[in-house]
Order: C-alpha cells, then sequence, then structure tokens
C-alpha cells in the first residue's frame, strides 16, 4: 500500500478535518482515520469491519463482483491446477513461488513433522467418544504449546516459522485422529512416502485390518479443497487469530482461538450444516421436494453450501472443483435416466452408458470378474465407465486378490489380454489403479502408490506418473495426436508388440524406494511378471531390458557427447539391435514427457 495525492475532507459540526488516502496494489482506496479520534473525538462505526482495512496485507486479496481470489497476486484457478497445496503453503508463507531446491526443502520438513508428540494421545482419550470433533480440535491444538516449548515466542521470526511447519505438518493428523476418535477406531499413524492429501486420507479412512490404497482422484480433489481453502482474506476466525496474537499469546494458542471461532455455525459450521441438509435430502429422487421447500418463503429450509455471501456472482473456487469433477469424467445420473439394462455376458449388462454386474455377488462367486470388468469395458467403447454400485462392490471384494488369484492362470491371461486390448488402456489402468485392484493385483504397485520423488525433474507421485507414461504411449496409436509427436507416432506403427511396451512403462519404477538401482530391481521384477504371464523368452528378455535401460538414452543424451564416435559406439552396443532403439526410443520420450505437464 502506498500514500497517493488524494485526501478526504471530514465535516463534523462545522469542523473540516483532512484525512490522508492509500492506494493499494488492489482494491479500492482507503481511507485513513487512525488519527481521527486524536483530531476530531469521534469513532467510526463498522460492524463486522465490512467497509474497513484492520491491516495491511499482501496475502490475500477477494474481488467480490469480479469473482476473484487472489493468493500473493496468483489467481486461485491457475494455483489449484498448476501447484498443489504444499507450494501453495510457501506462497503464502514466503510472498513467491518456491524454485524446486526450496520447495523439495519445505516439502521435507514438513513431511517429516507430520507426527504428534505420542504423549499428546491421552488427550484423546480425555474426551467423550460424541465430543464435537471441533472441541477436540481447540484443545489438542492448545495444548500443542505443552508440547513444544521451542517455538513458542512469536516475537522470534525463526520460531514462528518452526511453528508454521509444525502446524501445517500435524494439523492434518490431529484432525484425522479427532474423527478416528468420534467413529470409535484405532489411530492411524502418518506415513513420510505419501504426499500431503494422500496422507491424511489414509490416517482418515484406513483401517489395521486391511490395506488401504488411496485413490489418487480423490487424492487430487483433497488437495484442491486444502488449496482452495489455504487462506480466504480476513474473515473471522483469521481476526480472531490476530487479535490472539497482539497480545504476545503463543501461535498454538492464537490458532486454537480461530478453531474455536471456525466452530460457529455463521462460519465454518455453516459446512457441518450443509452436510446434515445433505443427510435430511438423504437420496436423489427427493431433491426437488427439497428444492421447491427452498423457494418457499413460508418454508424455514433453506439451502447449504450454496454460494458465499463474499461474491456476489460466482464462487471462483466453486468452479475449480466443478471442472476437477468433469475432468475426470463424473456425471451425475439416476436410474431411470438410463433405461432398462442390455446384457452383456454372464455376468455382466449395460445400463445407459455405464456397465454394472447382473447380480451383487458377481464378484463374491467368480472373483476373477473384477478384471474381466476392465476388458469388457475396452470391447465396449461405447460405456463410458462403471456404475458406482459397482465400483463399491468391486473395492469391498478386492481381499480375495490374493496369492492364489494372482496365480490362476485365467487371471494371468485376462491381464495380459487388457494391455493386449490397446483400446482404452488408459482408462483401463487408471480405474484399475482407483479402484485398489491394480495395487491388489500387482503388490510392488501398492508399495510406489503415493511415494513422493525428491528430484527437480518429477512433479507427480511415482504411481501418477506411471499412468501418465501409459497414457503418452497410448496417445502415440491415436490419429488425432499424431500432430504432438510425429515421428513416435510412426515408429509406434512398426511395434509389433505394443503391449510389450506398455508392461515396460508399468515397471520402469515399481522399484522405486527400495534402495539400490531401481532400474535394475525393476527388470527383474519385470522378467518375474513376464515369465509368470508366460511370455516368450524373446518377449521377456526385452521387457526385463526396456526396464533396465529405461535411462539409457536421456542420460547418454544429456551428459555425454552425442558427437563423439565412442559414445555412439557405446550406446550401440549396450542397444545392439533396432527393434530394442525403437523401443527404447518411444519409451524415453514417453517418460520424459510423463514427468511434468510443461513437456
Amino acid at each position: 500500500m502506498a500514500e497517493s495525492n488524494k485526501s478526504a475532507t471530514l465535516t463534523i459540526d462545522g469542523a473540516s478535518y483532512e484525512l490522508p488516502m492509500f492506494s493499494p496494489t488492489a482494491g479500492p482506496d482507503v481511507v485513513d482515520i487512525r488519527k481521527l479520534y486524536a483530531q476530531a473525538g469521534v469513532f467510526t462505526y463498522d460492524p463486522g469491519f465490512t467497509s474497513t482495512a484492520s491491516c495491511d496485507s499482501t496475502i490475500t486479496f477477494i474481488d467480490g463482483d469480479k469473482g476473484e481470489l487472489l493468493h500473493r497476486g496468483y489467481p486461485i484457478d491457475q494455483l489449484a491446477s498448476k501447484s498443489h497445496y504444499l507450494e501453495v503453503c510457501y506462497v503464502l508463507l514466503y510472498g513467491e513461488l518456491p524454485s524446486p531446491a526450496e520447495l523439495e526443502d519445505f516439502e521435507s520438513r514438513v513431511t517429516n513433522h507430520t507426527m504428534i508428540h505420542e504423549q499428546m494421545i491421552n488427550f484423546f482419550r480425555g474426551f467423550r467418544r460424541d465430543a464435537h470433533p471441533m472441541a477436540v480440535m481447540v484443545g489438542v491444538v492448545g495444548a500443542m504449546s505443552a508440547f513444544y516449548h521451542d517455538s513458542t515466542d512469536i516475537t522470534d521470526e525463526w520460531q514462528r516459522e518452526v511453528a508454521s511447519i509444525r502446524l501445517i505438518a500435524k494439523m492434518p493428523t490431529i484432525a484425522a485422529m479427532a474423527y478416528k476418535y468420534t467413529i470409535g477406531q484405532p489411530f492411524v499413524y502418518p506415513r513420510n512416502d505419501l504426499d500431503y492429501a494422500s496422507n491424511f486420507l489414509r490416517m482418515c479412512f484406513a483401517v489395521p485390518a486391511e490395506d488401504y490404497v488411496v485413490d489418487p482422484i480423490l487424492s487430487r480433489a483433497m488437495d484442491r479443497i486444502f488449496t482452495l481453502h489455504a487462506d480466504h482474506e480476513q474473515n473471522a476466525s483469521t481476526s480472531t487469530v490476530r487479535l490472539a496474537s497482539s497480545s504476545g499469546a503463543n501461535p498454538f494458542a492464537c490458532i486454537a482461538a480461530g478453531i474455536a471461532c471456525l466452530w460457529g455455525p455463521a462460519h465454518g459450521g455453516a459446512n457441518q450444516a450443509c452436510l446434515e441438509m445433505l443427510k435430511e435430502i438423504g437420496t436423489p429422487d427427493r431433491i426437488p421436494e427439497f428444492i421447491a421447500r427452498a423457494k418457499d418463503k413460508n418454508d424455514p429450509f433453506r439451502l447449504m453450501g450454496f454460494g458465499h455471501r463474499v461474491y456476489k456472482n460466482f464462487d471462483p473456487r466453486a468452479k475449480v472443483m466443478k471442472q476437477l469433477f468433469l475432468d475426470n469424467g463424473f456425471r451425475l445420473v439416476y436410474d431411470n435416466d438410463l433405461g432398462e439394462p442390455r446384457p452383456i455376458n454372464r455376468r455382466f449388462q449395460a445400463r445407459g452408458d455405464f456397465i454394472e454386474v447382473i447380480n451383487p455377488a458377481v464378484f463374491a462367486r467368480a472373483p476373477l470378474a473384477m478384471l474381466e470388468m476392465f476388458l469388457v469395458l475396452q470391447q465396449h467403447p461405447e460405456l463410458q465407465g462403471v456404475r458406482a454400485s459397482t465400483i463399491r462392490l468391486a473395492r469391498a471384494h478386492r481381499h480375495l486378490i490374493d496369492e492364489r488369484f494372482r496365480n490362476d492362470i485365467r487371471a494371468r491371461a485376462l491381464f495380459i489380454e487388457i494391455f493386449r486390448e490397446h483400446n482404452g488402456l488408459t482408462h483401463a489402468t487408471r480405474r484399475m489403479h482407483r479402484y485398489g485392484i491394480l495395487a491388489r493385483y500387482l503388490p510392488a504397485f501398492h508399495a510406489v502408490t503415493g511415494l513422493m520423488q525428491f528430484d527437480l525433474f518429477h512433479v507427480y507421485t511415482v504411481d501418477t506418473h506411471t499412468l501418465f507414461l501409459v497414457r503418452n504411449l497410448r496417445r502415440f496409436t491415436v490419429e488425432k495426436y499424431r500432430r504432438e509427436f510425429p515421428l513416435c507416432s510412426e515408429v509406434m506403427e512398426g511395434i509389433g508388440q505394443q503391449e510389450l511396451l506398455m508392461i515396460a512403462a508399468l515397471f520402469h519404477d515399481i522399484a522405486k524406494g527400495r534402495g539400490g538401482d531401481h532400474s535394475e530391481l525393476g527388470g527383474r521384477d519385470a522378467r518375474e511378471f513376464c515369465e509368470r504371464h508366460d511370455l516368450s523368452h524373446y518377449d521377456s528378455d526385452l521387457v526385463s531390458w526396456l526396464v533396465e535401460h529405461h535411462l539409457l538414452m536421456s542420460s547418454v543424451a544429456q551428459r555425454e557427447d552425442i558427437s563423439d564416435p565412442v559414445v555412439v559406439n557405446r550406446f550401440a552396443n549396450i542397444v545392439s539391435n533396432p527393434v530394442r532403439l525403437d523401443y527404447l526410443y518411444l519409451l524415453t520420450v514417453a517418460d520424459i514427457r510423463g514427468t511434468n505437464p510443461e513437456l
């Protein structure tokens, strides 16, 4: 905020007072009334700060008329689409986007502080099981000051930063524990190999009795929800934290005060009201009834969760979430919109544009159908997805995919056939991953699900990067994408067995996080897979070689002089034949492209 040449004149009982004005970088000019009482002996009256700027802030700007939300000058839709939550936290804390090294350091510090002091668990046990989660949050967050004495001095810049890191890191753990305590389930400790959102989902919904595979779409959605709520101007809870901190109170007590304010029904409590409303509505068929009630002025019922009073036209955060919804192919459909079912085979039928099981007991009686479902979808491109009820059944029965299942020759044949049926392979692998089927069939893939990659190249977790790689290879076969990489499309046409390339893509990073050379270890995994699935020795050798040498071409191109005949000769000796060269070239291009959306 800078001084301006403008001034305002206030006249009271014939006396005039000149008030200076300031011009912000965004938003309307402001009148400086700090000396008004000293000069004129009067106060201003502005309940709710509706026309008052209580401080100079460079963090967040909102224009309700335009539906605009900026964090440090960056539009919220850009941050949500191009960044992730921890990067937005860095922006809010430090005022600018981090370099790759700075982001890696920040993420590491947050990730390694996700656990809470073990004695803090006793605080949860002191609450009744039916205690409101916000009551638990207020108590436990406030109690952090009793355990972390080295970051309670709010006047010390370093201690403030340490407290900020701890709060960002530990808040999901505390929130998840509050939820688990309420529903009577054991606490789930954080895992440092997962990203921020995936870790939170796992702590909320995993149980010790079975493995929990984080759905990458849900993880991305949760990350965006975190991002959209990272800051929202000086609302009631923010102002409460500022007022508490003005007394010099420790940061944890101040945040606890903000949580207490957020609890109120006119603030964060509105989210609870929305959930209770949805519970009251119950089923989609009752929606028209409740809309009619909302329009009836004589009915006290109100629709909750639609809009924010700050925004006059639209909430930019809602637009971001809607786009996420559409990008992932979600559609709201009702049974009566889908028409009569059409049989596909003894286990599946089509209803509208979706596949569903004929009988809810299908997966229990024939577990192999959990793989067959994806192959059927590939063979019927007119189908757009899986009915939600069938997805729930598949997730409920995925525990049946055990070692006996994996050793079944029919299961192996189905899995290979999915990769040979090139049509719809991208959607098939993504759905298999999303429903937890892929990680059950390939336990090694479970180990890299949600695994972060702390380097300067990859912006995705290992599992997400792998699925992007499969997608990129598949695009080389599609005519409408031919213009992207014409040479790759041409080379792909000459590949005899494209499924071998796809399998190599699936295994290329599967050994990351184990220690040792992930290429070598992954090559062994790939060979074992190929032999278990009855691929020929030649095919097994090719897939294993591709996984072991998937970094060869990029490494030579980036680190060596490719005009040197010695380098070229050594590379040629390793590759040994044109077939391997074609496969390796395609895998390399797709791999590089899958590291970053900007590539």
